[in-house]
């Protein structure tokens, strides 16, 4: 690999020394560094349209918000089902296309989750987009934590994503204020100026979306923090932590051959911790089982192909 992107390097000293020629010229250097990273990651086509439209994203938002210098990526908060949108596709699809991007250090993304109106509530995706093809993308806890999004003023704008997805899939139309561009680089009206708190991703059982991209050296760190995070979310018996990191260990495995199932694993653990908060269940984790089992998703995990790997978490 190349120790530096030419086309990156370009843009980097163009930026420098002409700010607002640069910003005006970001749709050739668009081409050029998507073209480079298709080069260099032999990307198909999808990966490579899907990578070339986050890329356009991060470059607006470089000049949106007038950067004194071109950083090496990028940090913008959009909900992966409007980047779904821009495509006609579904998640699991942008997920799927995203697998290679991931691979090759190009894109990094986390859902956000935050406590908002007394409950938890998913803001959208926070995507790390690399400007270099040569250096890969990076996920930063700070960025994770950072209000992207007033929701109360979205709320009241009728913005919040699963509104304007609705509105798209009822009537086969995008409205104005959809797709990446519009979420990314919202209009100054639509700052966030609340104070909302974001969970600490490492305690909560958002870290199991950890696991399906975490390094092999990492991952039974990662498992180990998921396992326990799902035992206290889930008021579950300690002792139960072998089968949840079982359950996260298989889920990786098959993620791992390309069917990632760490999506639907989480919102049958959220349906769980909801009964739970509701005080409806004595034993919400038991029935967090049975939702799985009912589902099909234990089926999937027993079936998960047998692959040695090291744990290197200790048990509880």
């Amino acid at each position: 690999m190349i120790p530096t992107s030419p086309s990156y390097t370009q843009l980097k000293q163009d930026y420098l020394h002409n700010p607002p020629k640069a910003r005006k010229d970001f749709h050739y250097y668009l081409n050029q560094i998507a073209g480079e990273a298709r080069r260099i990651h032999k990307l198909g086509k999808q990966p490579y349209e899907l990578y070339k439209h986050l890329l356009e994203a991060a470059l607006l938002w470089v000049g949106h918000k007038r950067l004194s210098t071109l950083p090496k990526q990028v940090t913008i908060h959009a909900p992966l089902e409007q980047v779904a949108l821009d495509f006609w596709a579904h998640r699991h699809t942008i997920k799927n296309w995203l697998r290679p991007l991931v691979e090759a250090g190009l894109v990094v993304y986390r859902p956000q989750k935050v406590t908002a109106w007394n409950r938890t509530c998913h803001t959208g995706t926070v995507w790390f987009i690399s400007l270099d093809p040569t250096h890969k993308a990076k996920l930063v806890w700070s960025d994770m934590k950072h209000t992207f999004r007033n929701l109360e003023q979205d709320k009241a704008n009728g913005k919040l994503s699963y509104t304007v997805i609705r509105h798209t899939k009822e009537s086969g139309q995008l409205r104005s204020d959809a797709g990446l561009l519009n979420w990314a680089i919202p209009s100054t009206s639509i700052q966030p100026e609340n104070n909302l708190y974001v969970e600490n991703p490492s305690s909560t059982v958002e870290t199991l979306f950890e696991v399906e991209f975490a390094s092999r050296k990492e991952v039974g760190e990662v498992v180990e923090r998921a396992a326990k995070a799902i035992l206290v979310a889930l008021g579950d018996d300690p002792r139960r932590f072998g089968g949840w990191a079982w359950i996260l260990w298989q889920a990786r495995r098959l993620a791992d051959v390309g069917q990632s199932i760490f999506a639907r694993l989480y919102e049958q653990i959220r349906r769980g911790m909801d009964a739970r908060e509701r005080g409806r269940l004595d034993n919400p984790a038991a029935y967090t089982r049975h939702l799985m089992e009912e589902s099909g998703l234990l089926d999937m995990l027993r079936l998960a192909p047998v692959r040695r790997v090291a744990y290197l978490g200790r048990r509880a």
